[in-house]
Parts: C-alpha cells; sequence; structure tokens
C-alpha cells in the first residue's frame, strides 16, 4: 500500500494531536480506520483497524523504527497482528 504525499504531510500526519489527519489518506480507497493507540516516536507504537467496505476488519500494527521530520519515516508493519514480528518495513 502506497500513497504519494508531499515529505510535509509527514509532520502533521504522524504528530500528536494531528495523528487524526493520517486518516483522510492511509489506505485503499472505500477503507476507513480507527485508531486505538498512536505514539509516534522511535519504538513507538500504532495501533489500528482498517474497516473495508465489505464489512470485514483488518488488525494493524505498526512500530516506528526511525524518525527524521520531515525526510525520513522508517517502521514496520504487522497485518497479523501475532506479535511474532514479522511484518514489512516500510521506508520513505
Amino acid at each position: 500500500m502506497s500513497r504519494e504525499r508531499p515529505v510535509a504531510c509527514l509532520g502533521p500526519a504522524t504528530s500528536p494531536p494531528s495523528s487524526q489527519h493520517v486518516h483522510e489518506w492511509w489506505g485503499p480507497r472505500g477503507f476507513t480506520n480507527t485508531t486505538e493507540e498512536m505514539d509516534v516516536r522511535p519504538g513507538g507504537v500504532w495501533r489500528f483497524v482498517m474497516h473495508g467496505p465489505d464489512g470485514v476488519d483488518y488488525n494493524n500494527k505498526i512500530v516506528y523504527l526511525e524518525i527524521v521530520k520531515p525526510e525520513r519515516l522508517v517502521m514496520t508493519m504487522d497485518t497479523r497482528c501475532t506479535g511474532d514480528g514479522v511484518g514489512s518495513i516500510v521506508k520513505s
């Protein structure tokens, strides 16, 4: 999943208290999101549920590894939420 956005969008979209902005562009078209926890700092976690247009919910967990505003955001994304650390490393 990827959406191109200006790098400047990373600051407001990933910084409390503006974390709600991430829901304006995160995920595929037709999906909505519910954030359960968002702690944007190295080692911090973002837990959220993506609600599909077909009514299926998808649990997600992101762990932030590196944040260099406004140029770099490195995170793991575990869409299985099994806690085994398996996921994707996403760099932008």
